[in-house]
C-alpha cells in the first residue's frame, strides 16, 4: 500500500517542475523511460477527443503525480497495461453510477475513503476553474475532456497505489 502523498509534496514537485524548463524536460524524459505503459495509456484512443492543449496539460498533471510518488518512494515499479486497465475500468463503472450534471458533484463519490485524497484533490482542482482566481482559468479545457482526463489520472493514481 502506498504511503500518503500530501499537499506539501505535490506543491514542492509543482514548484520544481515550473522553475527550470530543462528540469521539466528531463523529468518528462525520465517519466517516459521509466513508465512507458503509463505514457502510452495517456495517449490512448479514448483520449483522442482531447485538444493538443488538453493533452499537454494531461501529461503535465500525470508527470506531477509521478514525480510526487518518486519523491516519497525511491524505487517506483513500472506499471503494466493490466494494472492501469483494471483501475480505469473500475473508475468508469463508478462514474456511470453517479447522478448529477455538475463536474465536481460527479466526482464526490470518488473521494469517499480514497487513500490518496490529496493527490485526487490535486487532480480535481487542476480540472475545475477557480472563480476567485482569474489567472487560474482553464479556458482550454472542454466539458467533454474533463471527465476522461480525471478518469485517466485517477486510474494512474489507483494503479500506483495498488503496486506500491
Amino acid at each position: 500500500m502506498m504511503k500518503y502523498i500530501d499537499d506539501k509534496t505535490i506543491d514542492d514537485v509543482l514548484e520544481a517542475m515550473d522553475t527550470i524548463e530543462e528540469d521539466y524536460v528531463q523529468m518528462m524524459d525520465n517519466f517516459e523511460q521509466n513508465q512507458p505503459v503509463v505514457v502510452d495509456f495517456l495517449s490512448k484512443e479514448n483520449l483522442s477527443i482531447l485538444s493538443d492543449d488538453e493533452r499537454d496539460y494531461l501529461d503535465y498533471l500525470a508527470l506531477a503525480i509521478y514525480q510526487s510518488i518518486v519523491k516519497v518512494y525511491k524505487n517506483v515499479p513500472e506499471l503494466t497495461e493490466e494494472q492501469i486497465g483494471e483501475a480505469e475500468e473500475k473508475n468508469w463503472e463508478i462514474l456511470e453510477l453517479v447522478k448529477g450534471t455538475d463536474f465536481s458533484e460527479r466526482l464526490t463519490m470518488f473521494f469517499d475513503g480514497h487513500p490518496q485524497e490529496d493527490l485526487l484533490a490535486f487532480v480535481e482542482d487542476s480540472l475545475v476553474d477557480d472563480p476567485d482566481d482569474e489567472e487560474a482559468q482553464l479556458d482550454f479545457l472542454t466539458d467533454e475532456g474533463r471527465e476522461p482526463m480525471f478518469i485517466a489520472l485517477k486510474s494512474v493514481i489507483d494503479a500506483f497505489h495498488k503496486a506500491l
